[in-house]
């Protein structure tokens, strides 16, 4: 993964990239997986790297423009990749919101905690 949460949408069996694309479902997909481990294990790597997925699949959301895409979660990033290509997945923007509400939950923990 890249230091701005980019995660090629397809890896090769060595874990190099293997497409240009990243696919946003499996983004958020990992994001919260990340954050499950990180809950598990306390180690700042994974929350770190959750944080970077849901950074990036959040930059990709468009929060203005026609209202059938405002908030919507594209397959791919850039939408014409071969992953959901030139669609708004529903699964994309439910697992975008499962990583980003456990992102939430642990951020008002660890500000709890902290207190």
């Amino acid at each position: 993964m890249a230091a701005d949460g980019h995660l090629a949408g397809r890896l090769g069996p060595d874990f190099q990239p293997g497409a240009d694309y990243v696919c946003l479902t499996g983004s958020a997909q990992n994001a919260h997986c990340l954050f499950l481990l990180y809950q598990l294990t306390g180690e700042r790597r994974f929350l770190d790297a959750a944080r970077r997925l849901n950074g990036f699949v959040r930059r990709s959301i468009s929060v203005d423009g026609p209202p059938h895409a405002r908030g919507g979660v594209k397959g791919s990033f850039p939408v014409d990749g071969d992953y959901g290509t030139w669609a708004y997945l529903n699964w994309a923007a439910k697992f975008c919101i499962d990583a980003n509400l456990l992102e939430l939950e642990l951020k008002l923990k660890r500000e709890v905690s902290d207190a």
